[in-house]
């Protein structure tokens, strides 16, 4: 199992070459759907780390689910 975190920062560097190729393109980032797709699959993994529980310090406690 992948932590989340490190699936957050693939996705977050997918996200950024998107728009640096979107950019160098002149291709505005609204209007580029690959992007904007990219960006919701980031917004999903950032919402699913901040629903994790978390310990007295914060922390968010990894949490293994079993098939």
């Amino acid at each position: 199992m992948i932590p989340l975190f490190i699936v957050l920062e693939e996705e977050r560097q997918k996200l950024n070459e998107l728009g640096r190729n979107s950019l160098e393109q002149g291709i505005p980032i609204f209007q580029n759907d690959a992007l904007q797709a990219q960006s919701r699959k980031v917004d999903e993994l950032v919402i699913q780390i901040q629903r994790r529980p978390r310990n007295s310090n914060g922390i968010a406690i990894v949490v293994s689910k079993c098939n």
